[in-house]
């Protein structure tokens, strides 16, 4: 099915953005898109610039521009805020720049 790694995750941010979902009765627990990308950026070496980050985004992670668009802002700020990490500032900017070109 394919090669899933497990990464700590600090406390304090772990249970923010995670939704429990249930079908056919089972329930589980995923991190919606907004804390997934977070997590994911709090794990990779820290990058410069919001070139670097676009680069990051869509060469290294192969990220689907139209999922980017679609992200809840107000999340990504909040996460910022939580996080403490420049690579999801650098990407909060990235997306205040997405969206003032819109």
């Amino acid at each position: 099915m394919g090669i899933y790694e497990y990464r700590y995750i600090n406390n304090k941010v772990y249970p923010y953005g995670i939704i429990k979902i249930s079908e056919n009765n089972l329930t589980y627990l995923i991190a919606s898109k907004e804390k997934a990308l977070c997590d994911t950026l709090s794990k990779i070496r820290s990058v410069e610039s919001i070139k670097n980050m676009e680069y990051l985004l869509f060469a290294d992670l192969r990220l689907d521009e139209n999922i980017i668009e679609k992200l809840n802002y107000d999340d990504i700020e909040f996460y910022s805020i939580i996080y403490h990490q420049k690579n999801i500032n650098l990407f909060k900017k990235y997306l205040r720049k997405v969206h003032k070109n819109e």
